[in-house]
C-alpha cells in the first residue's frame, strides 16, 4: 500500500508543477496581449490628438495675436498644418506622428511655426511602459506645445513620454 501511496504523491506533485508551469505560461501571454493592447491605444491616442491640439494652438496667445495680425476676420484662415503620421507591425510594431503648424505674417512672410515629432516603438518583451519619445524644435511655442501633448499622453495608464529638442541631438526611433 505505500509503495502505490508514494507513487500517487509524485504523480500528484508533477501534475501540480506542470499546471503551475502552464498557468505561469499563460499568465505571461496574457500580459504580453495587454501591454500590446496599451501600445495600440496609444498609438490611437496620437492619432486622435489633431483637433485639439490644432485647437490648443488656435487659443495659444503668442499664435493668436499673429493670425490676429494677418487677418482679423478669420485668424484661422492663416494657419496652415501638415500632419505625417506612419505606423509599422513588420520588425517590431512602432508608430510616428508628425505635426508642423506655421502661418503668415503681416509682412506676407511665414512663420516657422510649431514643429512636434512623437514616435514610439514596441519593445517585444517587455512589459514596461511604453516610451513615447516628443521631439520638438527649440523654440518657446514648440516646448508648449510639446508638454501640453506630453500631459495629454502622460494621462495613458501605461505610457512613459521622454521630451528632447531637436538641437539636443536628439535620435529619432524612425528606422525608415
Amino acid at each position: 500500500m505505500k509503495f502505490r501511496l508514494r507513487t500517487l504523491l509524485v504523480l500528484v506533485t508533477i501534475c501540480g508543477i506542470a499546471a503551475a508551469i502552464i498557468l505561469h505560461i499563460l499568465n505571461h501571454r496574457e500580459k504580453l496581449r495587454v501591454h500590446r493592447i496599451a501600445f495600440d491605444e496609444a498609438s490611437e491616442s496620437v492619432k486622435f490628438l489633431d483637433d485639439e491640439l490644432e485647437a490648443f494652438i488656435l487659443q495659444m496667445p503668442e499664435v493668436r495675436r499673429q493670425l490676429l495680425a494677418m487677418d482679423p476676420i478669420n485668424p484661422e484662415i492663416s494657419l496652415a498644418h501638415s500632419i505625417n503620421s506612419s505606423s509599422y507591425s513588420v520588425g517590431g510594431p512602432r508608430f510616428t506622428r508628425d505635426y508642423h503648424y506655421d502661418w503668415q505674417r503681416a509682412d506676407g512672410s511665414r512663420d516657422e511655426g510649431i514643429k512636434i515629432y512623437i514616435e514610439s516603438k514596441l519593445a517585444e518583451g517587455s512589459l514596461d511602459k511604453h516610451v513615447i519619445r516628443l521631439t520638438h524644435a527649440p523654440d518657446d511655442l514648440s516646448t508648449e506645445v510639446a508638454r501640453w501633448v506630453a500631459e495629454k499622453l502622460e494621462q495613458l495608464p501605461a505610457v512613459r513620454v521622454e521630451l528632447a529638442t531637436l538641437e539636443d541631438g536628439a535620435v529619432l526611433i524612425r528606422e525608415d
